[in-house]
């Protein structure tokens, strides 16, 4: 239900781009999903879980990721697939790290507990979010473009990482995703024991 919100809310989302700016967008989206995931720790049913998780998180994921990826493009020209391409790694990176730390979360903690240090992991994102800003400078972009690319083939693919803008966005959109997808790995055994369908 979360990743069919991300979807459904798009055109809403847009026009709270095209309104506040990506800074402003992915900071509301960061609230909701904080604060989603708080209240899903206090779940007492399903139900409860499905509308809080399902919905809210799903809303509020929406104005994190969409942004992303309309600012990324307008910071490289030459190299913009690229920079997409590294972007949209950054789930499969976080899903790989902290799987293993939500397992012992809950283990550890409980369900509960587990929700409530995701929702401080995204909370984490808001001084990164910080970084983004609405589009560069015209000018300054017609003299990117000018610029020839040297170096070898490794240089080349790793240029987008010199830029420390997109550093910070593709840091703060893995730990992002990570938050997202891994409770949905480790929810249904969890909700299987507690609620013993």
């Amino acid at each position: 239900m979360a990743l069919f919100g991300q979807g459904l809310f798009s055109p809403l989302v847009a026009r709270v781009y095209n309104r506040v700016g990506p800074r402003t967008t992915t900071l509301i989206g960061v609230i909701i999903c904080s604060g989603a995931l708080v209240v899903t720790s206090q779940g007492s049913n399903m139900y409860v879980i499905l509308v809080t998780y399902g919905g809210f998180f799903g809303f509020g994921s929406c104005f994190v990721f969409f942004p992303t990826y309309l600012v990324i493009p307008s910071y490289f020209v030459k190299r913009r697939s690229l920079a997409l391409g590294l972007l949209a790694m950054g789930p499969g990176g976080g899903l790989f790290v902290i799987s293993a730390i939500v397992e012992a979360l809950l283990n550890v903690l409980h369900w509960r507990w587990t929700f409530m240090v995701l929702a401080g992991l995204v909370v984490f994102i808001i001084p990164l979010v910080c970084t983004i800003r609405r589009v560069p400078n015209m000018e300054e972009q017609s003299l990117n473009n000018n610029v020839e690319q040297k170096g070898t083939c490794c240089e080349r693919t790793l240029s987008p990482f010199r830029n420390k803008r997109f550093d910070v966005i593709t840091l703060s959109m893995s730990l992002y995703y990570a938050v997202h997808y891994i409770p949905l790995v480790h929810m249904v055994s969890v909700f299987n024991t507690i609620f013993s369908f």
